[in-house]
């Protein structure tokens, strides 16, 4: 698709210095990361010039390549998150009614090794060290919320019912509430 984008940037600036356009101040005539917006920008100025059918195709492509490149975007949810230990003990820290021997159950190494594999509509999870050669992804459902929280329901075959679970995004980071006390394990997004 950044081919066919390329091309088209390349077509609409031939023909604004073909034209008298090249005076317009908002005319940018180099590639930038803004690519939908100057092709934009040169297509409306471009359609002084051109016949009506032109101008028709020149939408028409436009309006593919927009579509396009919103949809080669990944949802904010889609990564690969490791769980956080520091993030989530400070979480489990917070909450007085934890027994003590529980405590220091979860303290030694319990959280920080489990990593997410999240793709939009499947997910898989191994933990650090343990990796298989090749994973295998689960079917989820989700539901944004909002632009920083998603719901989603999987079935787990464990427990032979569905899991919903709410999941918080905020500085590159995701949370969710464990156990019955209901702290936060944090999971990071991996680089």
């Amino acid at each position: 698709m950044k081919i066919v984008a390329r091309a088209l940037f390349t077509v609409l600036t031939h023909i604004t210095r073909q034209t008298s356009l090249t005076a317009f101040p908002f005319l940018d005539l180099r590639f930038n990361a803004t690519l939908p917006q100057t092709i934009h920008y040169k297509a409306a100025a471009v359609c002084g010039v051109m016949s009506n059918r032109m101008k028709q195709i020149l939408i028409l492509f436009i309006f593919v390549i927009s579509t396009q490149s919103n949809a080669d975007e990944s949802p904010f949810y889609v990564g690969t998150w490791q769980s956080n230990e520091e993030k989530t003990l400070a979480s489990m820290n917070e909450v007085h009614d934890i027994p003590e021997k529980t405590k220091l159950f979860l303290r030694d190494n319990f959280f920080g090794r489990l990593v997410n594999v999240v793709r939009e509509d499947t997910f898989a999870a191994y933990f650090i060290g343990e990796r298989p050669d090749k994973l295998v992804f689960r079917p989820y459902d989700v539901e944004v919320l909002s632009n920083s929280t998603i719901r989603i329901t999987y079935y787990d075959e464990f427990t032979d019912s569905n899991v919903i679970q709410t999941l918080t995004f905020e500085e590159n980071c995701y949370s969710l509430q464990v156990s019955k006390w209901n702290f936060k394990e944090y999971f990071c997004r991996e680089n």
